[in-house]
């Protein structure tokens, strides 16, 4: 399988976007009861009724990113499997070099 793009794994950007809104001071009261956040209020300040929606967006981006790694070829190998695996195709490379150089 492919790698999964870079952007799949880094929710901080996104999180430290949900603090911030946290933390702004809204200009005027909100005039209706909060709901969805709508595509212009995605920086704007966020009413601490919204935390949970906007908080479980953040806790799946990260449980997709955990599947992801979870499908990766090889996950499950121990550091100490692949320093072997590391070592192994070290000494098959050299031994290829030296069939080469006799090639010569």
């Amino acid at each position: 399988p492919s790698m999964p793009p870079p952007s799949d794994f880094d929710y901080i950007p996104d999180l430290e976007r949900l603090l911030k809104r946290l933390t702004a001071t809204p200009t005027a009261p909100p005039t209706s009861t909060p709901g969805p956040t709508s595509a212009k209020d995605k920086d704007g300040p966020l009413d601490p009724q919204q935390l949970v929606g906007e908080a479980n967006a953040i806790r799946r981006k990260i449980q997709r990113a955990r599947e992801k790694v979870l499908a990766l070829p090889d996950v499950e190998r121990s550091v100490e499997d692949q320093e072997e695996e590391i070592r192994e195709l070290g000494a098959r490379i050299e031994r290829l070099k030296g069939v080469l150089r006799g090639l010569r």
